[in-house]
């Protein structure tokens, strides 16, 4: 996993926070925090700032502060280090002028890029307890990356939680700290506040950045939590709907125990519908399992396809093919009289069969009547696959909201809740 802030970036990411005399913090020296992996994280009491809202500097620290201040808005960053420096030299200052000359240096250090001091200076700011209330936020945003860049994952992780009770944290601010506490060893951490900033940020109508969800996910998979991992990846799916992802979601779904062929066949037409990475090895399953469920045209579109993709070498698919042609154009000839049979039955068992051959040749339109006179007739074997297979169908045409009605009767059924579910990902993902 990539960090999220880079040293050479760092000072563009610290931008705005060059102000001095805007910050006012805890009595408190802050502890570092102790990874506790786990375990229930023990909630962070919010700092004690001072309450003191006339905070001032004495006249013999406050010439060479102002001086040093000057010259760093002036960009002198030489010079005004010389002046926080005789401040440091200074004995018996206050708390508050304590503050006030870390926060310079450690601005100076941001500026000259000089982060490993930048980070310390910070940390020594705040934890002098002379933090006013009005520079809480900024302040403590830059300590935290800071941190993060330094590989302090647990003083990060401090200033984060701080940080969380004065601002809602943007998309850099949940990503740092959640990767803090994945860095830190602390994997049910990193997964515990990760999940807590989704929840914030959907109370905004923000969604969660493709870093965020991915360090859960690691996390996740790591403690072995399965369940939470394939969770994440779809929420992660439908953001960044990659072939990659996809890929990963219908792996998922393969290994659903009592898979039937039919719905084997159903996760490969989506490995396909999204673009999934298909293998040699898949082509040729897709195929078979085509060819033994009686769609034929369907087996040989698939292996023209690996073909054409160069996936799949004619020779290797040159004994399935011609089966698949010589099939195909036997199927396409029983068609009429299928649908003779299917129209004089009672079940609908075979009015499905015959839609789902019409929509392998390319008739849509008749498919999905088909199907649909099918289920109103009843005795469907596998409704929940029937009522998928309309859910394809439906996509195929671009109706995309009739298609999540259809995926979704098919989820309410017996032995369709996996398959509707990947599939209606993937229709909420079109919509």
């Amino acid at each position: 996993m990539n960090r999220f802030v880079r040293r050479a970036a760092m000072a563009a990411l610290l931008a705005g926070t060059s102000s001095l005399l805007v910050l006012a913090p805890a009595p408190q020296v802050y502890a570092q925090y102790e990874g506790d992996t786990g375990q229930q994280m023990p909630a962070l009491p919010p700092p004690i700032y001072s309450q003191d809202d006339d905070q001032v500097v004495s006249r013999r620290v406050g010439r060479p502060l102002v001086s040093g201040q000057e010259a760093f808005n002036d960009q002198n960053y030489t010079e005004a280090l010389e002046y926080a420096q005789e401040v440091e030299a200074m004995e018996d200052k206050s708390s508050f002028e304590v503050y006030q000359v870390a926060k310079l240096i450690g601005l100076i250090a941001i500026s000259t890029q000089d982060f490993p001091t930048a980070a310390a200076q910070f940390n020594r700011a705040i934890a002098t307890g002379a933090m006013p209330m009005v520079e809480a936020e900024p302040t403590l945003r830059t300590a935290m990356l800071l941190n993060y860049n330094e590989k302090d994952y647990g003083q990060a992780i401090v200033m984060g939680n701080h940080l969380r009770a004065f601002a809602s944290l943007d998309d850099q601010g949940t990503l740092v700290l959640t990767q803090s506490y994945y860095f830190n060893g602390d994997l049910a951490g990193a997964v515990q506040v990760g999940q807590q900033l989704i929840e914030e940020l959907r109370t905004t109508g923000t969604s969660p950045s493709q870093g965020l969800l991915a360090t859960i996910m690691n996390a996740q998979i790591e403690l072995n939590d399965q369940e939470g991992a394939r969770r994440t990846l779809e929420q992660l799916t439908l953001i960044n709907p990659t072939p990659e992802n996809w890929g990963r979601v219908v792996d998922g779904a393969f290994t659903q125990p009592n898979i039937t062929d039919h719905q084997l066949l159903n996760l490969y037409r989506l490995r396909v519908a999204t673009n999934a990475t298909m293998i040699e090895t898949d082509y040729l399953s897709l195929a078979s399992l085509a060819l033994m469920l009686g769609l034929p045209n369907e087996g040989k579109v698939m292996l023209e396809k690996g073909i054409d993709d160069g996936v799949l070498t004619p020779a290797a698919a040159s004994e399935i093919l011609e089966q698949a042609n010589r099939m195909a154009t036997a199927d396409e000839a029983s068609l009429i009289e299928l649908e003779q049979l299917a129209q004089a039955s009672g079940s609908g068992e075979l009015d499905v069969k015959l839609g789902e051959s019409y929509w392998t040749y390319g008739r849509d339109a008749e498919a999905e009547a088909a199907i649909r006179r099918g289920l109103e007739k009843g005795g469907v074997l596998d409704a929940a696959d029937a009522y998928l297979t309309l859910g394809i169908i439906l996509l195929d045409m671009g109706r995309i909201q009739e298609a999540i009605q259809a995926i979704e009767q098919s989820a309410q059924l017996p032995g369709g809740a996996q398959n509707a579910h990947v599939w209606n990902l993937y229709a909420l993902s079109r919509g």
